[in-house]
């Protein structure tokens, strides 16, 4: 097998795990409140790290001088988390995951005012693509407008900032640091909200978080297996597997259905995520 089938394979394994994590996220929220869901998924990944800081070397190599940096992509891409969390329980899945799926739209734009990375014209073309996909998803000014889309697209922006964050960090500090920080940050800050409220969940709500988590990890896992042993261009196009797998979860699991117009919406978003990733010039 070469190396591109096998990245190929590894980020559709992802987009599997990353659609079971909406799912378990969906069932999550018919019983639980956000905040609850939010702060158990990033303890969970917290808790995951344990046995990589008993090793003295791993505390050592935690030293940082961009902590800023750290608490600006921590605080960016738990608002992501907190705003697609709650997209997941307001619309159907696979519309859901597809709108959070805009953010390659947007990290050039994020980028440019940020880092004052040009924008290609194929961002632009891309951008336009993708915003119209959007606009037949959400159907604004149509009696079936769903208001609480807009929380996805936001989500969006703060994952393509988030994004923008770690490409600033990736030439000082490690994977493993980045994930750390912001797990760390993210679990303190997630934790403020539910002082005096009860946390205690039940036996199938526990069941329902560990799949979250252990799903969330192995697609994070697989993810960094594909963009590690393939070209990003190649790969990239791949992710929009979570999509595929959110729509047949959602259709022979959830009763969910889906009109023509997300439909075409979402082929228009997945094109323009794929220009956006690719090498291609215009």
């Amino acid at each position: 097998m070469s190396d591109d089938l096998k990245g190929a394979v590894s980020i559709i394994f992802a987009g599997f795990c990353f659609a079971l994590m909406g799912t378990a996220i969906k069932k999550l929220s018919l019983t639980m409140p956000n905040e609850i869901i939010v702060f158990s998924r990033n303890l969970f990944v917290l808790i995951c790290f344990i046995p990589f800081l008993m090793r003295k070397k791993n505390l050592i190599n935690l030293k940082t001088k961009n902590f800023r940096l750290h608490i600006a992509r921590s605080l960016s891409g738990l608002s992501a988390m907190y705003l697609y969390f709650y997209t997941l329980s307001k619309l159907p899945l696979a519309e859901a995951v597809m709108l959070s799926y805009t953010s390659p739209i947007f990290i050039p734009f994020v980028a440019f005012l940020w880092i004052k990375e040009p924008i290609e014209r194929k961002y632009i073309i891309s951008a336009f693509g993708g915003f119209t996909g959007i606009l037949m998803i959400l159907k604004p000014g149509t009696s079936i407008f769903n208001y609480n889309g807009i929380y996805g697209i936001v989500a969006a922006v703060c994952a393509s900032v988030a994004m923008v964050a770690i490409r600033r960090m990736s030439k000082t500090e490690s994977p493993f640091k980045i994930v750390f920080f912001y797990t760390l940050i993210s679990s303190i800050i997630s934790f403020l909200p539910l002082t005096g409220k009860n946390i205690i969940p039940d036996n199938n709500e526990m069941i329902l978080i560990f799949v979250m988590g252990l799903s969330g990890l192995a697609g994070q896992f697989f993810v960094t297996t594909g963009y590690s042993i393939a070209p990003s261009a190649k790969v990239g196009p791949f992710t929009y597997t979570t999509v595929f797998f959110a729509a047949i979860i959602g259709v022979f699991f959830l009763n969910e259905t889906f009109d023509i117009y997300s439909m075409t919406g979402g082929v228009l978003i997945a094109c323009a995520g794929i220009l956006s990733v690719s090498n291609i010039k215009i």
